[in-house]
């Protein structure tokens, strides 16, 4: 048997309105998005999955200068996105499948707290 729950994470269509269209794509946008406290930056979260691996992109604007950054692709699934004093902080979830245990190093002893 075999059961498939569907993703936690949203999928969500941009629009944005204003006096600046950047003209993003409408589709494949993640429903998490930031804003510095001026508004003049906004950060917007975009999936970017990879031979069904999840990531995701985040797009930088700039209203004032009309500027669009993006960043390269992020492995997993973005779960936060907010603004901190000065820039813009991002947590993400990823999952580690069993394939890749191959890349640790092996421990003969694991050691814990004193009891």
């Amino acid at each position: 048997m075999e059961v498939h729950m569907g993703s936690p994470y949203n999928l969500a269509t941009l629009k944005i309105d204003g006096a600046w269209n950047p003209g993003l794509p409408e589709t494949d946008w993640q429903d998490i998005h930031a804003q510095s406290e001026s508004g003049r930056y906004h950060a917007l979260v975009k999936w970017d999955s990879l031979d069904a691996a999840p990531g995701f992109r985040i797009f930088f604007l700039d209203v004032q200068k009309k500027k669009i950054l993006q960043s390269a692709r992020i492995d997993g699934c973005c779960s936060s996105l907010k603004w901190c004093g000065s820039g813009f902080s991002f947590q993400t979830f990823r999952y580690l499948p069993e394939k890749e245990f191959s890349d640790f190093d092996e421990v003969t002893t694991i050691t814990g707290p004193a009891d």
